[in-house]
Order: structure tokens, then sequence, then C-alpha cells
């Protein structure tokens, strides 16, 4: 049943992405469209460890929703041809710093999904900043549109343009992207995964802007023009 597939690279809003559809929007016929996030987690993680395309994918062709929000759709090989995939990205830097804080790449937990994460190095920096970019190359091939967060969070206009991408309209309230993921449960799970955090981009070691340039700095320059000069650069 499900028709619309929202993903990204994992803490880059679709937590909040998820709630604002359900909350803002209704489908054609002025019903409330059921949007769920992150349906079966532990089930699908697993599957997707053992490389299993075909059993992954008769599972979500089984849930029994309209929207689905999940990052770990981005893993799947193909999506459904009944499925319309969506993106919300994060600023890099950003997205970065946050995955590493909250697990990314931890390698000691049994089916933890960063066991998932493509790896490029030994290096968790490299990796994460490898992941950032091959989700939306990913994505790109997929032709998938692209919802920055920073839009989502200050203009109206691209969260109308979501709702209608996401083939609903709106409610008739105001429109805001609830605020940002508030599962304090996870959050302390992820205090013992041997977290690191590389600080803001401008406290980041040369080394590391070095890696964080060719990973990521094509991308970058696609969607966040003048990322070089802003404030966080100096």
């Amino acid at each position: 049943m499900v028709s619309i597939a929202v993903t990204g690279s994992g803490r880059c809003g679709t937590h909040s992405v998820a709630n604002f559809l359900s909350q803002r929007g209704l489908l054609v016929d002025g019903s409330r469209p059921i949007v769920k996030h992150e349906s079966n987690p532990e089930k699908l993680i697993k599957l997707l460890l053992l490389g299993d395309q075909d059993a992954v994918l008769d599972l979500v062709l089984r849930w029994n929703h309209e929207i689905e929000v999940s990052p770990y759709l981005v893993f799947l090989d193909n999506l459904p041809r009944s499925f319309r995939a969506i993106a919300v990205m994060r600023d890099g830097r950003d997205t970065i710093r946050a995955g590493l804080r909250d697990g990314w790449y931890y390698e000691s937990e049994k089916d933890h999904w960063s066991d998932l994460q493509p790896r490029v190095s030994s290096d968790r920096f490299e990796n994460a900043c490898h992941f950032w970019n091959w989700t939306y190359r990913k994505l790109l091939v997929w032709d998938a549109p692209i919802f920055r967060l920073e839009d989502l969070r200050t203009s109206d206009k691209v969260l109308q343009q979501l709702l209608v991408e996401s083939s609903l309209i709106s409610n008739g309230t105001q429109l805001e992207l609830p605020h940002r993921n508030k599962d304090r449960i996870g959050k302390i799970k992820f205090k013992v995964l041997k977290q690191i955090d590389p600080g803001p981009f401008s406290t980041w070691t040369e080394q590391q802007k070095q890696v964080f340039e060719e990973r990521c700095g094509e991308l970058m320059d696609q969607f966040y023009d003048g990322w070089r000069d802003d404030d966080r650069a100096h």
C-alpha cells in the first residue's frame, strides 16, 4: 500500500518530516494519511544485513500505510516500482557530526544498523563522510526530489512543495516543521556506543576538512553553494 517513501542518511530530519506529513497533510479525498516512521526496524535491518533483498521487498510491500519515512530504505538495491522516493538532506557537516555522536559505524552491537553503512577505510570520520555522499548520490540516481532540512525549517513554500510531492494537500493549519527528534531513550542508548564528536566544522582539523572536501565537496557545492565561505568555515 505504501506509495511514498521518504528517506535520507539518518540524522537528517526524517522523524520531523514524518510528524509534519502526518499532522499537516491530507489525502486528496480529505482523509488523513497513515504516515509511519521506521516501520519494523529490527526485522528490516536483520534482512538487510543478511543481504536478502527479496525478503526485504516482500516485507515493505506488505506495509499497510500510505507513506513510509525511514533512513533504512536507502539500503535497498532498488525501491519497488510502486514507490516514489523523496529525499531529506541536511548539511553534510551537521549530519556527519550528529551521526558520529549517535552511533554511526559502531561495530560491537549485534545487528546494529551501522553495519549496513558502506566502509572505505578504518577511520569512522572518513566513513561517515563517504556515507553522506553515498546516500545522496544514490537518491539522485533514484531521481528523488531532495528537500534540504534547513529549507523545510524556514520556508512555508518548501513545506507546501513537500506536501505536493507526497501527493498530499494542506489541512489548512499553519505549516511548520515539528521540533527535532526527542527520542530520549535512543539518545541515552547511543551514549554508550563509543561516540565521538568532531565538534563544529570550524574546529575540525585540517585533515578532517580535507577528507570532507574530497568525499563531500562536490555534492556540497551542488546543494549548499557557498558553504566554504560561511561563518562555520572560519
